[in-house]
């Protein structure tokens, strides 16, 4: 299946609809989930509320060690300000993440 393939790890896009989601009881215990959660493909900003939430459901089902935050896709076609101001609401979402988790 599409996780026997050789990699470390995958990168999954959860800006887009459930289909992600349905994956991850299947995912294998030794490779690390790319967990792409906010959207490269649109300048709407995502919460540091609805980052942290995401992650807390998908840690049910991969372990927050084996989970990085990356953006959906490439930020290629963002304006350059948009693009960074996405990434800094993920750093915040991880810091909010820190506190629900600890």
């Amino acid at each position: 299946g599409f996780f026997d393939l050789d990699f470390d790890g995958f990168g999954l896009d959860f800006v887009m609809g459930q289909a992600n989601f349905d994956l991850l009881d299947g995912f294998p215990m030794e490779k690390t989930l790319g967990l792409g959660i906010v959207d490269a493909r649109n300048v709407r900003m995502e919460t540091a509320e609805q980052i942290s939430s995401t992650v807390i459901d998908v840690s049910s089902r991969v372990s927050l060690d084996r989970i990085h935050l990356t953006p959906s896709c490439g930020l290629d076609y963002l304006p350059r300000e948009t693009a960074i101001a996405k990434l800094r609401r993920m750093a915040e979402g991880a810091g909010a993440l820190k506190e629900v988790v600890s």
